[in-house]
């Protein structure tokens, strides 16, 4: 790497030379261009380390889609791109508990360490339980589908911190299910694949943003398919959606000030 002080100063491409500036630098950073070919990478004894990581962060990524798409009601509410997140939890933390399988085919047991997913937040500005200041009371019947959620009574401004401006609120819930993922020796399956509930979601009504939530039970069932996979893991999710009303009959959600996060697993 090298700096160009004098000359022509241009950023880019030239030949293979790469000029780009950094942050916090006003000087030019000139490198050649180079680094192993995807062949090498996929066929060099010197790169089986990077394809063991390149094949457990491949995975991990899929993973962190699969429940992203779960999550699709509440991820208006989320105040970040939580999917890097999400799949760097798994890869860092649930990855390794797979202490059976050799590197780079490591197994994603969500049956065994789901509770690593319970808590998961999908703001950084405004975590769920810094706005719901007294925590739902959630459970998950795996032989019935059935999760519950026991919404408590929240009044604003005392348990319930709202923003000041949308002037209306309401919850999003639902569950769904995800299941093991191992590799099959020859790639990434998951682990005896069968069917899966569909999610299940569904909202509370609008409320005034000084109008007090009286305590709520709220019933979650999962259409349970025939043969389905069951060690798969439930997740149950709860949003708080803020409402702009447009008109008597519509209201609109307000992005960006809500919250949410993976209330439960089971």
């Amino acid at each position: 790497m090298g700096i160009l002080k004098d000359g022509i100063q241009f950023t880019g491409s030239l030949g293979n030379l790469s000029a780009y500036t950094i942050k916090g630098s006003d000087k030019i950073i000139l490198r050649r261009k180079g680094g192993a070919t995807k062949e090498r990478i996929a066929n060099d004894p010197r790169f089986e380390r990077t394809r063991e990581n390149n094949s457990e962060f491949g995975i991990c990524g899929k993973a962190a889609g699969q429940i992203r798409r779960m999550m699709n009601p509440i991820i208006p509410l989320a105040d970040y791109n939580f999917t890097s997140t999400l799949s760097s939890l798994l890869r860092t933390r649930m990855l390794p508990r797979d202490t059976v399988s050799d590197r780079g085919q490591r197994g994603l047991l969500f049956s065994q360490h789901a509770a690593l997913l319970q808590g998961f937040r999908l703001n950084l500005k405004n975590p769920f339980e810094s706005m719901v200041r007294q925590a739902p009371i959630c459970s998950i019947d795996r032989t019935t589908g059935m999760g519950v959620v026991q919404l408590p009574e929240l009044t604003p401004g005392l348990n319930l911190m709202l923003p000041p401006n949308p002037p209306l609120y309401r919850f999003v819930l639902g569950m769904g299910a995800i299941a093991d993922i191992k590799h099959n020796g020859m790639d990434y399956t998951q682990y005896n694949p069968k069917p899966l509930p569909a999610v299940f979601s569904t909202e509370t009504a609008w409320h005034g943003n000084q109008q007090t939530f009286k305590a709520q039970r709220v019933e979650l069932p999962l259409a349970l398919p025939e043969g389905w996979d069951k060690t798969a893991t439930f997740l149950l999710f709860i949003g708080l959606e803020m409402g702009n009303p447009l008109t008597a009959t519509e209201i609109e959600e307000v992005k960006g000030r809500g919250c949410a996060i993976i209330a439960a697993v089971g």
